[in-house]
């Protein structure tokens, strides 16, 4: 799905999911609050960019900001305890939905309750009880993911496809925290090393992962390494 088209999709949940608590036709209220919770930093120009496009899907519903919503905005470093508070901050503003894109918050609001909510590219979202099924969310919460743990078989597969004599893959993802989304995909990464009989080499923060018991190097032997 191209991104544009991705945030029309995000921009008009959104809008559906303020458009129940009032007619559009009374535009002299104070316009409705929209809590935004995004992992990043408010100088991160991808940021920004994420910020504008949601603001151009919600004008394609007819929302404009300062007429119809305003965007009360915090930034997270996908840390726990921060996300918590943060959830705690805009509950307290009383939004009208709020928009996620950090797990720890998302699940906080989800075991909240209390506030429609609208969640964006965060990783399982019915394996981290965010969603009933993806189907049908079943509660208060809604949204959109772009991660299938499952795609990340495939990438090794590729690889011993591709070079036949690697025999050893690094497996680096994001940061010193690997997260549920990183532990997602290493599980299903370390799965098919030791189906392919390939070392997975994890980073420091990685459990580390079962030996596989074929066609790992001898002793006599110089490993061809590439990163999965």
């Amino acid at each position: 799905m191209k991104r544009r088209d991705f945030i029309t999709l995000l921009g008009g949940a959104a809008a559906s999911t303020i458009r129940p608590l009032a007619a559009l036709a009374q535009r002299a209220e104070q316009p409705r609050r929209v809590g935004l919770i995004f992992i990043g930093r408010e100088s991160d120009p991808q940021m920004q960019a994420r910020i504008r496009a949601l603001r151009e899907g919600l004008a394609t519903h007819g929302w404009i900001e300062g007429r119809h919503y305003r965007f009360d905005i915090r930034w997270s470093a996908a840390d726990p305890e921060a996300e918590r508070s943060q959830v705690t901050e805009l509950a307290a503003l009383a939004p009208d939905v709020i928009v996620v894109s950090a797990m720890n918050a998302a699940k906080a609001l989800k075991q909240a309750g209390a506030i429609s909510t609208v969640f964006v590219n965060l990783a399982d979202p019915v394996g981290n009880g965010l969603v009933s099924t993806l189907k049908s969310s079943g509660g208060n919460i809604t949204g959109f993911t772009a991660f299938e743990f499952k795609t990340a078989g495939k990438w090794l597969e590729l690889l011993a496809e591709i070079a036949p004599g690697v025999n050893r893959a690094a497996f680096v993802f994001g940061g010193a925290d690997f997260g549920s989304t990183g532990e997602g995909f290493y599980g299903v990464i370390a799965a098919a090393a030791a189906t392919h009989g390939i070392e997975l080499l994890p980073s420091a923060s990685a459990p580390a992962p079962p030996r596989p018991t074929s066609r790992l190097p001898s002793a006599n032997s110089q490993p061809r390494v590439a990163a999965a």
